[in-house]
């Protein structure tokens, strides 16, 4: 019995340790080349879009979805008047 526990605690500190710390160095890097590629997908789709509209075409295409959008909530809100007066 002493033998299988001296065993046990052989083997966690001689290969369980070092193996749970080499796997947390490997996610970590992991972790960090992620988020370097994450920044780096965001900046290059920020290039694409702008070289395919303009500033101006984009605000007004804006401003026309925010019309379409008011719209939507005005007939909305008379749908759901409506329902509440019914009750």
């Amino acid at each position: 019995m002493v033998a299988e526990m001296s065993d046990l605690i052989f083997w966690i500190q001689v290969v369980e340790i070092p193996v749970i710390g080499g796997i947390f160095m490997i996610m970590r890097g992991l972790l960090q080349r992620i988020e370097k590629n994450k920044d780096d997908i965001h900046g290059l789709s920020m290039k694409v879009a702008e070289s395919y509209t303009s500033k101006e075409e984009i605000k007004g295409l804006r401003a026309d979805m925010n019309v379409r959008m008011n719209k939507i909530e005005e007939k909305l809100d008379i749908i759901l008047m409506g329902k509440s007066k019914g009750k």
